[in-house]
């Protein structure tokens, strides 16, 4: 599936599209992470994962958004941890679209104030230590459940199990921390860097190499750590049985992700996901690709409707309304989705690597089913 040369062409085509996404950094971590998932960059994504790719391979990438965050309790009447702030996925297929292989890995995102970046967990506060505690070790959790009125518990009882290396260094979850904004107008020289889940490790690789070494299911060599492998596979369970496990707390995640879609009025033309980098709307492509003398008269008769129904909104409309109603028009929504992802940390974003195997034309894998 891969060419013999797919590990340094998969981590430069990721690091390029990534230094391309890194933003002023003037609202934190929130905002470069909005960047990671701009209609540019989800093509960039696909463009980096066909160069690794032999030819009679394929690849898509999809981006689900939880309009919630998934909190994990140790016991009933403590305060909840958030489980990082956002989740890469890969599925494995063979040519036909049979499900061969899955795998997970949660990130916690971490704006640094200097650079380098101080070892993990970067910060001290106490919610980052609660935070700490679970993706470094990842003990039994008492119960998942997401931000928002919902008091239910999606799970209760889970025991991931995790495999843990010599050095203790745990796969499930990294830590990816983006540098602060660059003095003097200079850009940042690898922007977003990674480190695993083990206290005082440093950040030794770049948020492309962590998406390289996702996808192909290879581990990193850390210098004090040694090999770390970057998520852990799982299996899609819906099982009503505790003890819970990683397949269940995966699945669960992925079902909120479905649940709690991108707003239907903005993206009910396609669907409620982002696919393989085109974002734009048909109707916008539509009247950009429009040419000649016959169709001028009726792109200014629309130009002015719409200036004036602008200025109706600007005295009628609520700030909110006005605003989606630009987002739909423009940019079929991944602005507005931008935009809240900055103002609010409710919204857990999902990367998820679709990779088709040309060579692989068996059907469904045993394990998957």
């Amino acid at each position: 599936m891969w060419k013999h040369d797919a590990e340094d062409s998969l981590t430069a085509g990721f690091d390029s599209t990534i230094a391309t996404a890194f933003g002023n950094g003037e609202k934190g971590e929130l905002e470069n992470l909005a960047n990671l998932f701009s209609p540019r960059a989800i093509a960039g994504y696909r463009d980096a994962l066909l160069s690794g790719l032999n030819p009679s391979c394929d690849a898509a990438i999809d981006v689900a958004w939880i309009d919630k965050r998934p909190i994990a309790y140790l016991k009933e009447d403590e305060t909840g941890a958030e489980l990082g702030d956002m989740m890469l996925v890969i599925h494995k297929r063979s040519a036909d679209g049979h499900l061969r292989e899955s795998r997970a890995c949660l990130l916690e995102v971490k704006q640094s104030t200097e650079d380098p970046i101080k070892p993990v967990p970067v910060t001290s506060n106490e919610s980052t230590l609660n935070q700490f505690a679970i993706l470094s070790e990842w003990p039994p959790l008492y119960g998942l459940k997401t931000t928002g009125r919902n008091s239910a518990y999606l799970l209760k009882d889970i025991k991931t199990k995790p495999t843990k290396t010599s050095t203790g260094a745990i796969p499930e979850a990294w830590y990816v921390a983006v540098k602060p904004k660059p003095q003097a107008g200079v850009p940042a020289s690898d922007p977003w860097m990674a480190a695993p889940a083990v206290g005082g490790a440093s950040f030794e690789h770049t948020l492309g190499n962590l998406f390289q070494a996702f996808v192909q299911a290879k581990p990193l060599h850390h210098p004090t750590i040694l090999d770390v492998d970057v998520g852990r596979e799982y299996v899609t369970k819906h099982s009503g049985n505790a003890p819970h496990t990683w397949d269940e707390l995966v699945t669960n995640i992925i079902w909120v992700a479905k649940k709690y879609n991108l707003p239907k009025s903005l993206f009910k033309k396609r669907g409620t996901r982002y696919r393989s980098g085109t974002f734009r709307s048909s109707s916008y492509m539509a009247l950009v690709g429009m040419n000649g003398f016959a169709w001028k008269p009726l792109i200014a008769g629309v130009t002015v409707g719409f200036v004036v129904a602008w200025l109706i909104a600007q005295a009628f409309f609520k700030r909110k309304l006005r605003r989606t109603i630009l987002m739909h028009l423009f940019t079929d929504g991944f602005e507005y989705v931008r935009q809240e992802l900055q103002r609010k940390r409710e919204i857990f974003p999902v990367l998820i690597f679709q990779v088709y195997d040309g060579e692989d034309r068996d059907g469904p894998s045993k394990r998957q089913g």
